[in-house]
């Protein structure tokens, strides 16, 4: 019924044609260059020409290793389209590998929130670094700061021509709980109000006392603080200044927003 090319890959397809003159495609087939799949393209033949066979495909993938995760259900349905409507059918996945499960260690992963940002602060001086900071990011009492995830012992994978795939071994940024920070079975979470600090060990605490060097302009945003503020720059105009507890400032405040329910 058809003739099969020698080689499969993505540069090289497997190609079936018919036995008659014309030698019309049948099918072409070609596996991801990662080896999990393999994509066909299945076209119909001339009026003189039986349709191209499931058996036909599943035996054509065999004969060039291919035995792995062969998905002949689809083969059989993609045909029979191809049969009754006459037309092609483009790129349809009629072979799947197993991908592999990465090991990965038992570790604090950030929730979103808290993802993409520098936090540029010198845990052991409580000193700013305004270069390396985007942001000051709150947190409220019992707020879920970052989630569990469990130990996972990693399992091979394998691809479509049978053979193993090995896992990887995740090294994830290791996080643990300051002082004001409590672990759980879910994650960490915070003991109290305030703003979340990290250090470069991954140390993740939360300090009520917000120091602002340099002021409040457009680099801190208007300022919302739960705890305490040391204001040691001026503010911009059109910024706010509000916090939970006092606000202590080293200049004379001009007409700027300013809130606080200590004094």
């Amino acid at each position: 019924m058809g003739d099969i090319k020698e080689s499969v890959d993505i540069d090289n397809p497997v190609l079936i044609y018919s036995n008659d003159k014309s030698k019309s495609l049948l099918a072409e087939m070609s596996v991801t260059p990662d080896g999990l799949q393999v994509k066909a393209s299945f076209y119909p033949p001339p009026s003189n020409v039986p349709p191209l066979s499931p058996e036909k495909v599943k035996s054509g993938l065999e004969a060039h290793g291919i035995q792995f995760g062969i998905l002949t259900e689809t083969i059989k349905q993609e045909l029979q389209k191809v049969e009754i409507s006459k037309h092609s059918v483009l790129n349809v996945i009629i072979a799947k590998g197993q991908p592999p499960v990465d090991e990965e260690p038992e570790h604090y992963e950030l929730l979103e929130k808290f993802k993409n940002y520098k936090y540029g602060v010198n845990f052991d001086t409580g000193r700013i670094d305004w270069s390396q900071i985007d942001s000051f990011i709150f947190v409220e009492y019992k707020e879920p700061i970052a989630r569990r995830v469990p130990e996972n012992a990693g399992k091979n994978g394998r691809n479509v021509y049978n053979k193993p795939i090995p896992f990887a071994i995740k090294a994830p940024r290791m996080y643990s709980a300051g002082s004001s920070v409590f672990p759980h079975e879910k994650g960490l979470f915070a003991r109290k109000s305030g703003r979340i600090v990290i250090t470069d060990a991954g140390v993740i605490d939360i300090v009520e006392l917000l120091i602002l060097e340099d002021g409040v302009d457009i680099r801190t945003g208007n300022i919302d603080f739960p705890g305490d503020i040391l204001l040691l720059g001026k503010i911009s105009e059109g910024f706010r200044v509000s916090a939970e507890g006092s606000i202590v400032s080293s200049e004379v405040i001009d007409a700027s927003e300013i809130m606080c329910k200590k004094t």
